[in-house]
């Protein structure tokens, strides 16, 4: 039998509402040559019938499960069973442009030396999203080019995981999808990252991602700001500074406090804290000095900038450019 080229994977569990409208849209493609491959991950709803139905019509669905395993075990027993070199994600509740899987192949046929392929995504319905999310998503449109989504990659997520595709083998050389009990495909993103893999989105709209109160990353403990944050901490310390001296980290308050905790037991140099608040300056945190952020002209340091204040993080940026420092080789943002 001939391998597909493109290998679509939908894990799913208890999506009767929504799962048929995603699955046409998928079949509905203007490129043809894929897989479906929809995993039931122990649904005990319609979901399951209703793909069933759909694949006696269409031989390009196939439905596998090994029923209630949890997201990462769904994910990985997906990409054992595809068969296409490419890796196309998609949950359940989406829906894909029609032209999305033909854009999207074309773009890695021509450009191997992506690993990670997204595009530009649209929440819905409208009445769902909230300010905090129309902001992440503008954010997420705004960061199309390699160099922008790893400058900003220890921020936030920066790929919208049901938006992308992969190289298959690529993905299992990674190790695929880890349940450490963190956010999965943040943790992938940040393997590719240290891996020196490229990134890139297409600058079309070709994803539709559906916002409501019980997504997953909305209910569970796994996708909470606290994992975020030791899941960016344990890559930080591991691959980034961990070779570094005169580590110094930018905000006093709460992140950045947050943030030492989690690299503080890890045998790395770090010195103090920068602030610009003449309150907390001459204060010591941990036992370390907190300094004024002008002492830092002429100092040989690395700096991890920690402070979630909306609108701060350009300033931040402006400012260590006046000061000589370069956002890679001398500091990093996470906030």
């Amino acid at each position: 039998m001939t391998s597909p080229k493109v290998s679509v994977i939908v894990p799913f569990y208890n999506e009767e509402k929504y799962i048929f409208r995603c699955v046409r849209s998928v079949l509905r493609q203007n490129f043809s040559d894929f897989e479906l491959i929809m995993v039931d991950d122990g649904s005990d709803d319609n979901s399951v019938a209703i793909v069933k139905k759909i694949a006696v019509d269409d031989d390009r669905v196939k439905l596998v499960g090994h029923g209630r395993v949890g997201l990462v075990k769904a994910l990985n027993c997906g990409v054992e069973v595809a068969r296409g070199e490419l890796i196309a994600r998609m949950d359940a509740d989406d829906i894909m442009h029609r032209e999305r899987l033909g854009v999207q192949y074309e773009f890695m046929s021509a450009n191997h030396d992506v690993s990670v392929l997204s595009c530009l995504v649209r929440a819905f319905p409208q009445r769902a999203i909230s300010p905090n999310m129309l902001e992440y998503i503008n954010w997420l449109n705004a960061l199309t080019a390699d160099d922008a989504i790893k400058r900003d990659i220890f921020i936030e997520s920066p790929i919208p995981h049901p938006s992308v595709m992969l190289r298959h083998a690529e993905l299992l050389a990674l190790g695929g999808y880890r349940d450490n009990g963190m956010p999965e495909d943040y943790d992938l993103w940040l393997r590719y990252f240290v891996a020196h893999k490229k990134f890139h989105k297409i600058p079309r709209l070709l994803h539709f991602w559906r916002e409501r109160s019980e997504r997953l990353s909305r209910v569970s403990e796994v996708y909470s700001q606290e994992n975020f944050v030791k899941l960016k901490a344990g890559h930080l310390a591991e691959h980034l500074l961990s070779e570094r001296e005169n580590i110094y980290i930018w905000g006093a308050g709460r992140d950045g406090k947050r943030l030492f905790r989690y690299l503080g037991g890890r045998s790395l140099d770090i010195r103090g804290f920068i602030d610009v608040d003449q309150k907390k300056i001459s204060q010591r945190i941990y036992r370390l000095p907190v300094i004024d952020y002008n002492e830092l002209p002429g100092m040989s340091c690395f700096i991890v900038v920690c402070v979630g204040t909306k609108g701060i993080r350009s300033k931040i940026r402006d400012k260590l450019g006046e000061f000589g420092y370069i956002e890679g080789d001398d500091y990093v943002c996470l906030a």
